[in-house]
């Protein structure tokens, strides 16, 4: 997976120290990703409206904390993202390994071994392997 998160540590602020404002159209993507995928959200009744929390990832609250919608989109504006959080695992995001497609198989079958009944000795596999053999 070959993510290009540098905005998040370089596209805060203009060359003259002023906002970006395209950091805040990138916040926005970061937290709607964030409410679609995380599985961690909590809720919490807030001036009896019941309100959706998700993990801080800011520089200050570097993920410890739960914050509304509002409180992380402030955050990330005014303090910035944590050191390192180019995967957003803590959102819901999955590692490479995890995101493989479980109905597709990597490993290709040798081709000596094309054209064998299940039932043939396969040598070096394990069963796992013939386990997946079995479904051609």
């Amino acid at each position: 997976m070959s993510l290009n998160r540098e905005w998040m540590y370089t596209m805060r602020t203009n060359r003259d120290g002023t906002f970006n404002l395209q950091f805040k159209q990138a916040v926005s993507y970061f937290l709607d990703f964030a409410y679609e995928n995380a599985t961690n959200i909590e809720r919490q009744t807030i001036d009896g409206v019941q309100k959706l929390l998700i993990r801080c990832p800011c520089s200050k609250c570097k993920n410890r904390y739960y914050k509304t919608r509002e409180a992380v989109d402030c955050h990330l504006i005014t303090q910035g993202f944590m050191e390192d959080y180019q995967l957003w695992d803590v959102h819901g995001e999955l590692y490479p390994d995890e995101a493989i497609n479980v109905g597709y198989c990597s490993k290709s079958l040798p081709s000596q071994h094309m054209g064998q009944d299940v039932d043939e000795d396969l040598g070096e596999y394990t069963g796992y392997d013939q386990m997946v053999m079995e479904v051609f």
